[in-house]
Formats: C-alpha cells, structure tokens, sequence
C-alpha cells in the first residue's frame, strides 16, 4: 500500500504544470510591452503593418523579440495613427 502511494505521489508531481497565471494579455514589440484591450478601431485609424508576432508562450519569463501570451505566431501588429509606439 505504502508502494503504491508513493507511486501516485510521484505521477501527481511529475505531472503538475507550471503556467503561468496572467494579470492581462500582452503583445512585446520592439523592446516594449502593450497590454491588449477590447478597444475598437475604425479602419482609418491603422498606419502601417509593423511586424508580427514570432513568438509565443504561456509560460513566465522572460519576453523578447515581438512575443505575444495572447495571440499565435504569425499574428500581425500595426501602428495606430495618432499614437505614439513608446
């Protein structure tokens, strides 16, 4: 019994997932973080395409290059006209 309790233990430890637990989702883009909000915009307001997420996780740590815990690789970031990017 004592064999197979400890068994259970290891398989519950070994198991256990460490993720992370997120105040907000974010996107980094070239050295800053910005939080992702609900926010509308109308088409006129998007500037140009200015890169693109290439890396995803859902994992703490350290963040850089244009990352996202939100979005997929691939998804794209824009300038919004009349916002400044800092």
């Amino acid at each position: 019994m004592r064999i197979l309790a400890l068994l259970l233990s290891f398989m519950f430890i070994g198991t256990s997932a460490c993720l992370a637990d997120w105040a907000y989702n974010f996107v980094v883009y070239d050295g800053n973080s910005y939080q992702v909000t609900d926010d509308v915009m109308d088409e006129a307001d998007i500037a140009k395409r200015v890169g693109e997420v290439t890396r995803y996780s859902d994992e703490e740590g350290t963040y850089s290059g244009n990352f996202s815990n939100a979005f997929p690789v691939g998804t794209q970031y824009y300038a919004i006209q009349g916002i400044a990017a800092d």
